[in-house]
């Protein structure tokens, strides 16, 4: 019960200062409000006041203020609004009404209703309805003479003064579409396929289509489609288990990366499938003339790779004896106060250490099957390491404290005791540090999955066009 009148005491208090503060924000607004009116800033007493009623609604000075200052400012809106109207400035005009509007709908938002006579509307759509039309005629012959970057602005403020405007919809696609359109078509021309892809696909994410994009899209995705085959890794002085293993992440990882364009074929399939279909291919498939089957299966460029020198070192768990001390508070009384001292003894505890690392160099090169040219290659060196160190006692860890001393049973000059903080800390924190160390089989996991990012990421980026 004390504590819930405690928490709810908090809340109160909470609340109160909270109240406070928005208190004082919409005061001091509204006193340079004040101070803004005095001066005839009336525009920018009316935005002080909108301010002071936002961090606070019921300050009853602020709405009287915003609603005085406010119905002046948008009285002199709307009289710049008559004026552009009456000379027949119909673009000045229009603004000039969304403005007014905008500056009364903030206020109507806030509850301060100023009065905005209907007929103003009237005088406004009479004027939009030149202006919209003008700015069609304008949009049309830019559009006529594939001014599409000029005439796409004038399409887009038609839509936003009026949405349903004859064609302008369609017009704006134009505008927008047809020089994205034309790109995609250029690179096609310049078989640039990748690039035109990327056109065509924008168009269809954004609109589906526009006219015959979609087709072109197709087009151009079978054109850029990269088959490359995959060759059994070469293991030297390394584990075959972990070639295996890393060929494998490399095949899911670039079938899985997204691309478009890339097309894997496993080169270990393709070979028996040759073979199984006896195409009169009898020794077609030797190192001589690898290059010739790839040709055959559609593959552009094959990747070889090779694991080198794949080192493990799993460690032993190694103890140790480590020296310190146990600290105790004494107690005594002395002239009648007790006095607390701090007594020190000798001990030792256990250290434990572990290193367990896997490092391999990694090589890849992928190779054109149409000229024998060496497209990517790269050498990853790549270790990875998990070390753990603790320390263990039977003694409560909280009370001993670091040091050094020479003799167990006799003390000596060079003995050192360390009282600070941060040494303490430090000591301490080994008694709880981890004592889990990763495994042999997690460590190759991480590293497998590094080259596996490092190879796809090379491959990815690698674009035949160029």
């Amino acid at each position: 019960m004390e504590n819930f009148r405690k928490n709810t005491s908090r809340f109160i208090i909470y609340i109160l200062t909270i109240l406070f503060i928005v208190g004082c924000a919409s005061q001091r607004y509204a006193k340079l409000a004040l101070k803004n009116e005095q001066a005839g800033l009336f525009e920018d007493a009316a935005e002080l006041y909108l301010k002071s009623l936002i961090a606070d609604k019921e300050n009853i000075n602020a709405k009287i203020g915003a609603k005085r200052n406010g119905q002046l400012t948008l009285d002199e809106k709307l009289g710049k609004f008559s004026k552009s109207y009456a000379a027949g400035d119909s673009k000045t005009a229009v603004y000039l009404y969304l403005n007014a509007k905008e500056f009364n709908r903030r206020f109507s938002s806030i509850g301060v209703q100023l009065d905005f006579p209907n007929s103003y509307e009237e005088q406004y759509n009479d004027v939009k309805h030149i202006l919209v039309e003008e700015r069609y005629k304008q949009g049309i012959k830019l559009l006529n003479e594939e001014k599409f970057s000029e005439c796409e602005p004038i399409f887009n403020e038609i839509l936003t003064l009026e949405n349903g405007y004859k064609d302008v919809k369609e017009l704006w696609q134009t505008a927008h579409y047809e020089p994205i359109y034309r790109q995609g078509k250029g690179y096609m021309d310049n078989r640039q396929f990748r690039k035109s892809y990327y056109s065509f696909n924008t168009i269809m994410a954004e609109i589906g289509g526009y006219k015959e994009a979609v087709q072109l899209k197709q087009d151009a995705l079978n054109a850029a489609i990269y088959p490359i085959s995959i060759k059994p890794f070469e293991n030297f002085n390394s584990d075959p288990t972990f070639g295996f293993r890393l060929r494998s992440s490399v095949i899911s990882a670039l079938t899985n990366s997204g691309s478009p364009f890339l097309k894997v074929i496993d080169r270990t399939n393709r070979d028996e499938m040759l073979n199984e279909q006896k195409l009169g291919l009898t020794g077609l498939i030797n190192q001589n003339s690898s290059a010739q089957a790839g040709k055959l299966m559609g593959e552009k460029a094959i990747l070889s790779c090779k694991v080198l020198n794949l080192n493990v070192s799993q460690g032993n768990l190694i103890k140790s004896e480590a020296k310190g001390y146990y600290k105790q508070a004494k107690t005594t009384v002395v002239n009648g106060q007790n006095v607390t001292d701090y007594e020190y003894t000798k001990i030792k505890y256990n250290v434990f250490n572990q290193t367990n690392s896997v490092s391999c160099i990694f090589k890849f090169q992928l190779t054109s099957t149409e000229t024998g040219s060496i497209l990517v290659s790269d050498e990853i060196p790549l270790t990875k390491t998990d070390a753990i160190e603790y320390a263990n006692s039977k003694i409560d860890y909280k009370n001993i404290v670091p040091g050094n001393w020479k003799w167990e049973l006799v003390n000596s000059p060079e003995d050192k005791i360390y009282t600070d903080f941060f040494r303490i800390l430090t000591l301490h924190s080994t008694f709880t540090a981890n004592r889990n160390i990763k495994s042999i089989d997690n460590l190759a996991n991480e590293l497998s999955a590094e080259i596996t990012q490092k190879t796809v990421g090379k491959l990815i980026s690698f674009n035949p066009e160029n």
